[in-house]
């Protein structure tokens, strides 16, 4: 290795060394918005997720929020007159390749797979805090299970976790693949009041209850749903309640 080349590695190493020491926010690293940790959501599929909660303000542009730890906006369930669900994801999405039918959301049974299906589900997801905001952290299929992350199998659920990381640790965590999904609260429109962001997490799926159309549930969609000491993977709620939205490809 020549002397330049020494010259540009050292540097590169001490960059990498220093931004992970640093406690201050690192911007997510994404490519046309995916993030680039692999997750099985079933036994023949894997994804990614998106950089960050899906966004719409004031009904224009669609994207993701330039980070993980921040909130984006929340959407009633998206649907047809008939019930038919309307995927958020079928819109172009201008810092996720800009371009129609890219990204789609998970189903019920996705989800479940996810924190209960895969090979080590229950070590791949804890809750905890990134730069301060509190949520859930899933990881990758690929994780090793000999770091120093609490699982929700070795931790229990709660803010209280050990899973607190900051600046370049998240930094480094992220790039190796993890997933954040913040507690950005809730609005439930038919009572007229909601929960604060960090107090829940509620993220929609695809799959509505499948019941008689005389049923009281008929209008019933399952979800994700987390809070301070429970965690509920197959959870349901009306679905003009406004709940996250995280896109998956």
């Amino acid at each position: 290795m020549n002397i330049v080349k020494k010259i540009s590695f050292l540097l590169f190493t001490l960059a990498v060394l220093f931004a992970c020491k640093k406690e201050s926010p690192i911007d997510t690293i994404a490519v046309n918005g995916a993030l680039s940790g692999e997750f099985s959501v079933s036994k023949t599929q894997k994804v990614h997720f998106s950089q960050g909660n899906l966004k719409h303000p004031d009904n224009h542009t669609w994207s993701f929020a330039t980070n993980q730890w921040e909130n984006g906006d929340l959407f009633a369930w998206n649907h047809a007159n008939d019930s038919t669900f309307l995927d958020w994801g079928i819109n172009p999405i201008s810092n996720g390749g800009n371009q129609e039918n890219q990204w789609r959301t998970l189903t019920m049974n996705e989800w479940m797979y996810l924190f209960q299906g895969r090979a080590n589900a229950g070590y791949l997801f804890g809750f905890g805090k990134v730069n301060g905001v509190k949520g859930l952290i899933i990881l990758p299929d690929n994780w090793d299970l000999t770091s120093d992350f609490k699982s929700a199998t070795e931790n229990g659920y709660g803010w209280n976790s050990k899973n607190n990381y900051k600046g370049g640790k998240w930094h480094e965590l992220e790039n190796s693949g993890a997933v954040f999904l913040p507690a950005a609260g809730n609005y439930l429109p038919v009572e007229a009041s909601g929960q604060s962001a960090g107090v829940y997490g509620d993220y929609w799926s695809a799959t509505k209850i499948s019941v008689d159309s005389t049923s009281i549930y008929k209008t019933d969609v399952f979800c994700v749903d987390f809070y301070q000491d429970a965690f509920y993977p197959n959870c349901c709620a009306r679905w003009d309640y406004e709940f996250s939205v995280r896109l998956v490809q």
